[in-house]
């Protein structure tokens, strides 16, 4: 429970700091993309929009060790990513996302997105106090099915996402989903 109230305060919080940084560079023109040209009769600002790639690394949902990959189409973008963790037990999963871009810089920009994804994990029974390691037979197989629907933003390379899920498997609806990384755009 405090996993998940933490998740959503940070999302809260990045958010409105995102915001302010957005509104405060709209407000002075004081953009650091070299994408961003001034007309000389105007004062206004216009943004071009432009195509590119990023891959990183994350830690977190939906697979524990993450990698992801994806692409942006101006201010439309698809990410993938896979993740796998082997230790006492076996937790794997799987994210496609949609996304919408809200704002990007040469060095930040955040996204709101559409996710579908699957986690799983083989670990021990968490209803049986007394159930073994994945050396035993008493193992137990947790699965979640989602759709969420997730903010992220890349501060230079660091990269952070939550989200709210809804699915089918073991656990409850709704499920928050958080993820710390690093992601390099290809700028």
């Amino acid at each position: 429970m405090l996993l998940r109230t933490l998740s959503l305060y940070i999302f809260i919080f990045f958010f409105s700091l995102t915001s302010a940084v957005t509104q405060s560079r709209i407000n002075t023109n004081d953009y650091t993309d070299n994408r961003v040209y001034h007309s000389e009769n105007d004062t206004t600002s216009i943004v071009i929009l432009y195509n590119y790639y990023f891959s990183g690394i994350t830690l977190g949902d939906p697979g524990g060790f993450n990698l992801l990959y994806g692409y942006h189409f101006n201010k439309i973008g698809i990410r993938g990513e896979v993740g796998f963790i082997p230790a006492n037990t076996i937790y794997y999963g799987y994210q496609i996302n949609l996304m919408y871009n809200l704002s990007k810089t040469e060095n930040f920009e955040h996204n709101i997105s559409l996710g579908y994804g699957l986690s799983s994990c083989i670990g021990p029974n968490l209803d049986d106090v007394n159930s073994p390691t994945l050396s035993g037979f008493n193992n137990q197989y947790y699965k979640w099915n989602y759709i969420g629907f997730y903010y992220d933003l890349t501060y230079y390379i660091l990269f952070i996402e939550s989200g709210l899920t809804f699915g089918i498997g073991t656990f409850k609806n709704p499920q928050f989903s958080i993820q710390l990384g690093f992601v390099l755009r290809n700028l």
